[in-house]
């Protein structure tokens, strides 16, 4: 969730699968996302980690704080939690 999207938006996100056999089952991997600055400024973007049928109860959070440059690229991310 991206608190002030006039400043941020999701560009775009991909799953990346750990290397495995094409017929087994059950991997992990790491999920990529990519932002584009929209306008100076600075907002905090919610990432939560759940089950889909969990969403309501996430199993952990994590709250980043990005600045935006007047020009749109990204200055700065911070990890707040």
């Amino acid at each position: 969730e991206i608190k002030d999207q006039s400043i941020l938006k999701l560009a775009k996100t991909a799953f990346v699968a750990d290397a495995h056999k094409a017929a087994e089952a059950g991997y992990g991997g790491t999920r990529v996302f990519k932002f584009t600055g929209l306008s100076k400024g600075t907002t905090v973007i919610t990432f939560s980690y759940a089950r889909s049928w969990e969403s309501d109860h996430p199993a952990s959070t994590c709250k980043v704080k990005v600045t935006v440059k007047a020009n749109g690229k990204i200055h700065s991310a911070i990890v707040l939690e």
